[in-house]
């Protein structure tokens, strides 16, 4: 069985290539390098590929343990999103925060910024932490 590193993108969240880039206990960040496989017609960022990133980072910021306690996963329950602004620029930043819930459900919110720092999309959601997998 191969071992599974939260701290690498796998699946989707690789195809897109977003990159962890800060992570801590309830809180996280990414970077995505913008190409033309991730714009519109209207050569903007695609709307998707904001989301996909709001729901990356706003689960990882609540399922960090330091090592070598092992892995956390999650699932979306909710997300909700706000479209502010086209991104302008070759960099994408998505930051979120933890801001309540409990042992076993979360609630987090992020944003994300362009190179320049200019808000883009926020989002609030609510994440499920699951059982760990053991790791044999």
């Amino acid at each position: 069985m191969s071992t599974f590193d939260l701290t690498t993108p796998n699946g989707f969240n690789k195809l897109v290539g977003y990159r962890l880039v800060e992570w801590e206990v309830d809180k996280a960040s990414v970077e995505l390098n913008m190409t033309e496989d991730h714009l519109n017609g209207l050569g903007i960022a695609h709307g998707g590929v904001l989301l996909a990133g709001l729901d990356y980072v706003l689960g990882m910021s609540g399922c960090y343990r330091a090592p070598p306690a092992g892995r956390r996963l999650c699932m979306t329950i909710t997300l909700t999103s706000n479209f502010i602004s086209p991104l302008k620029g070759p960099l994408l930043r998505a930051n979120a925060r933890v801001t309540g819930g409990g042992k076993t459900i979360f609630f987090a919110e992020g944003e994300i910024v362009d190179g320049d720092n200019k808000l883009v999309a926020t989002a609030t959601g609510s994440f499920r932490r699951l059982r760990d997998k053991p790791t044999t």
